[in-house]
């Protein structure tokens, strides 16, 4: 299974069947925003594009989190799916953060 599958797969989990799923402990480490945004982005720019809708980002590069990386890009996901979703062709989706 390649990446961009795997990505696609966690992308229609919600945050709390990845961490049902998950009998590990959440693994806290400190990340850049942007770098986990960009991920979410390359896997949902497509999807957006075919539906007409931008998907813009713009977030702070020295932004950084402590959080477990698996739920909040299950988190990030699970919202940018919704919002394509929900976005009439020719709406803007921002991915904002500072």
């Amino acid at each position: 299974m390649s990446a961009h599958e795997r990505m696609r797969d966690l992308i229609h989990k919600s945050p709390s069947e990845v961490r049902l799923q998950n009998t590990q402990e959440p693994k806290f480490e400190k990340i850049f925003v942007l770098g986990t945004v960009s991920e979410v982005e390359a896997t949902s720019i497509i999807e957006a594009q075919l539906k007409g809708i931008t998907l813009l980002v713009q977030v702070d590069p020295k932004l950084e989190f402590i959080v477990d990386r698996q739920l909040l890009v299950s988190a990030l996901a699970n919202l940018v799916q919704n919002a394509i979703k929900f976005t009439k062709p020719g709406g803007r989706i921002w991915l904002r953060g500072r």
